[in-house]
């Protein structure tokens, strides 16, 4: 029997963890993002921590209504928006997520649901309120995904009806969160701040640019959005005992750090890109991540 020496049997190793990835699908992927029991302890915190904080962010009274996005497209903003409803989900509080990004939606993968019925079936008038709000696997958590993907999103959000719509949905929700485009690709997300002024941005460490992000803060404030806080997506973090988290996200109240950072294990940006199906351009490959 031929002896394998220590190098060719980590290269080995390596091989074959790179076949067991590649069987799994890009929504098998990130749906392993979303929180559960199997997650660990310092993202559950996390996540707590940042309910915590957005709890005390949002005082008023009557249904809580909060848009989660970002200033461009795979900075993790699907992934944090379903994390956040679910940790709400878990006091007991009656929780509804909807999915607003009605060209590039990804709430319905996440779930592993079809996306139909959903928003913009029931804005044209297909489906009623009713039918388009849908019980998840999860524990006082509902929601309403995308639908079909219409042509003309941003004067559906804009119309009376969806504010009619909302109006309808908060009566039985104590929380509602709303997974929303990318600020810097297309107005939705500022149209849809008309109606829900609260905004927490998802930054991702070392891949958002700074002029970018800044680019989303003035679109947002001229809207009348307030932002109440940013995401940092893709923070590193060693433990006391050693053990390195190659993920994390922080959260930073506008206008200052909170005391307390929230940190945990993700690190996830949604890869779909907004540059090919809606403008008639050229699917970009996507960008591959810095070598640390």
């Amino acid at each position: 029997m031929k002896k394998i020496s220590k190098k060719e049997a980590n290269q080995n190793n390596i091989e074959n963890k790179k076949n067991r990835k590649s069987t799994k699908s890009r929504e098998e992927r990130h749906r392993e993002k979303l929180l559960s029991e199997d997650s660990t302890f310092y993202i559950r915190e996390a996540y707590k921590t940042l309910r915590t904080n957005i709890m005390f962010s949002m005082p008023h009274d009557g249904c809580k209504k909060l848009i989660v996005t970002s200033s461009l497209a795979s900075e993790g903003k699907s992934t944090n928006c379903m994390n956040i409803a679910l940790t709400f989900a878990e006091t007991g509080a009656r929780v509804c997520i909807i999915d607003c990004d009605l060209r590039r939606p990804n709430l319905h993968r996440l779930l592993n649901v079809d996306a139909v019925p959903g928003l913009s079936n029931t804005l044209i008038g297909m489906n009623t309120v009713e039918e388009v709000i849908r019980h998840s696997q999860y524990p006082n958590l509902d929601f309403v995904s995308a639908g079909d993907i219409p042509p003309n999103p941003a004067e559906l959000l804009g119309s009376e009806r969806f504010k009619g719509l909302l109006d309808e949905i908060e009566k039985n929700y104590d929380y509602i969160f709303i997974d929303s485009c990318p600020v810097n690709v297309v107005t939705d997300t500022a149209i849809v701040s008309k109606v829900v002024p609260e905004v927490i941005m998802v930054v991702l460490q070392n891949s958002t640019e700074k002029d970018c992000l800044k680019d989303a803060v003035n679109q947002l404030e001229f809207a009348g959005a307030k932002i109440i806080g940013f995401i940092l997506n893709g923070v590193e973090y060693t433990s006391k005992g050693g053990y390195r988290y190659r993920y994390g996200v922080k959260y930073y109240r506008a206008g200052g750090r909170y005391s307390r950072q929230a940190i945990t294990g993700y690190g996830y940006g949604d890869s779909y890109s907004y540059d090919s199906e809606y403008y008639g351009k050229k699917e970009k490959e996507p960008a591959k991540a810095a070598e640390k």
